[in-house]
């Protein structure tokens, strides 16, 4: 996953600049002024960065993706088209109207301006140093920057103990988050932000309307030279999705499928690769050494925060495979939204407490709820800690 990282002072010194360069990854690029130390890196197709003059005193960078949506399909944005949008007025506007997931920071001088995605898929973190702002996307190196590392548990209770973390707060003591739809303006001195929570539009529209927006991102263009890589589990959700790139006449893709030829999902796959006669790669390779599990494991943990089990690294470490085969990954990722697993949880098994609420109007203790919405994981922390995090969930919730 691309990244930056880095720090503004009013004077910052080459033994701190050097102490920052040691804390990140191989960087794409680099940036140090006299004030302003800045480093990126990740895959050229997610990593935009632009100096606006020699000086690189002012410039952007934008790690991720945004898709812009187009009448019958949309645009991957390249980095002219990044630098289009920052560059005009209404920037934070025109942000507003992008999908996918990104996180952007723009330098001028002596002052930075971040912003985040509508959904808040990508999010950056800040904490004030001995002598400025450091900024990042990523959590752990923003704690090795300073003297903030010790883990909020309250705040971590909600990510470990429920579907999801219930607020956007930081897991880490004295270092902040930026919301989805963010914006972060920082100085030498201090950080202002505010973000917005995304939330629907419920127009009417039709079924027609829908499909078509939905193959409209089922096509992405791009100027980088990539083909489309579909990802198909064998699952009612890949199925349908397939369905629709075959129904609107889509044949310049290929599909890809991960786990043992023995699963039936996977043997699922590989006769309707076959049936429809599109090319199909199965990615099924033996586990790493352990040393290399390890390292994976530690990387994946540092971009996730434990969101999502470390064992899904044995399917991400695919991601890679594809991208060097020069290709795009179209995935159903977010179907939980369509199949409100939470929400009918809630519905089902909380109907008693919600329809008493309603009737009553009894007070709502979310502390009766919380159960109806809890994953449950390995008991391993401390009857304290564990306490503490319940009452962080309850809280948040």
């Amino acid at each position: 996953m691309s990244w930056f990282f880095g720090e503004l002072q009013s004077n910052i010194s080459s033994g701190r600049i050097k102490h920052l360069s040691s804390i990140h990854s191989t960087p794409l690029h680099t940036i140090a002024t006299d004030n302003f130390y800045f480093a990126t890196g990740g895959i050229n197709e997610t990593c935009f960065c632009d100096s606006m003059n020699e000086k690189k005193e002012n410039g952007f960078c934008v790690v991720g993706v945004g898709l812009k949506r187009n009448e019958i399909d949309c645009i991957v944005l390249s980095q002219s088209d990044w630098k289009n949008i920052l560059a005009s007025e209404k920037r934070a506007e025109l942000l507003q109207q992008l999908d996918e997931h990104f996180a952007i920071v723009v330098w001028n001088g002596n002052a930075i301006e971040c912003f985040t995605d509508q959904m808040g898929l990508r999010t950056i973190y800040f904490s004030k140093s001995e002598n400025g702002i450091v900024f990042s996307t990523r959590l752990d190196w923003i704690a090795q920057a300073g003297e903030n590392n010790e883990i909020d548990f309250a705040a971590f209770g909600s990510r470990w103990l429920t579907f999801n973390q219930c607020s956007f707060k930081s897991l880490v003591h004295g270092i902040e988050r930026l919301g989805p739809n963010g914006v972060a303006h920082i100085n030498a001195r201090s950080v202002t932000m505010r973000s917005k929570l995304w939330s629907p539009t419920f127009s009417k529209i039709t079924i027609e309307e829908f499909l078509a927006n939905l193959c409209a991102f089922l096509n992405p263009k791009n100027d980088f030279g990539l083909s489309l890589s579909f990802g198909l589990s064998g699952g009612t959700d890949s199925r349908f999705l397939l369905s629709l790139l075959m129904h609107k006449g889509l044949h310049n893709f290929s599909l890809h499928t991960f786990g043992r030829p023995q699963h039936p999902d996977v043997s699922i796959a590989k006769r309707i690769a076959e049936t429809v006669h599109i090319p199909h790669t199965l990615f099924d390779e033996p586990f790493p050494e352990i040393d290399t599990c390890i390292a994976m494991i530690k990387d994946f943990q540092a971009h996730t925060c434990s969101m999502e089990p470390a064992s899904k690294i044995m399917i991400t470490r695919y991601y890679n495979d594809i991208h060097v085969q020069r290709k795009i990954i179209i995935d159903g990722g977010y179907v939980e939204i369509i199949r409100r697993q939470l929400y009918n949880r809630l519905l089902l098994k909380g109907k008693g407490i919600l329809k008493k609420k309603l009737l009553y109007a009894t007070p709502l203790h979310t502390r009766s709820l919380i159960p109806f919405v809890m994953v449950h994981k390995p008991d391993i922390f401390l009857k304290e800690c564990a306490s503490v995090m319940f009452a962080g969930a309850e809280s948040d919730f």
